[in-house]
């Protein structure tokens, strides 16, 4: 009975055992580099550029983040970067004309949420 209480220990160095010392790497909304603030959909581009094949998207600059609604990026889809940070590129696919329209599509509360999205900047291409 005794070893029973002491079972969660056991569990606990285990799995800390496992992930080589350390407790894994699961990243929150709150565990942002730095330098980088997530910006308003509305947020001017910076450069534009061409998706590479598959490039898959993500909540914030990591790949600790979970994958973004919109999924994957098509090969050589526009994307419209508004920022740079830690090697991730914070970007949309709508361009600045139809950002209105996409807002009232989508509600404002949602908009920026939906719209912008973080893909690492090697999946992307500037001519």
């Amino acid at each position: 009975m005794r070893y029973l209480r002491r079972a969660p220990v056991l569990l606990s160095f285990l799995v800390l055992a496992a992930c080589g010392g350390a407790e894994p790497d699961v990243r929150s909304e709150g565990a942002w580099p730095n330098d980088c603030e997530p910006l308003s959909a509305d947020a001017p581009e910076v450069s534009t550029g061409l998706a590479g094949k598959g490039a898959p998207t993500r909540t914030g600059p990591g790949d600790g983040f979970p994958a973004h609604s919109r999924g994957a990026l098509d090969h050589r889809e526009r994307v419209y970067v508004v920022q740079e940070c830690a090697g991730w590129l914070q970007a949309r696919t709508v361009p600045e004309a139809l950002l209105r329209r996409e807002r009232l599509r989508l509600g404002e509360a949602d908009a920026d949420a939906e719209i912008l999205f973080w893909v690492r900047r090697d999946h992307v291409r500037f001519p």
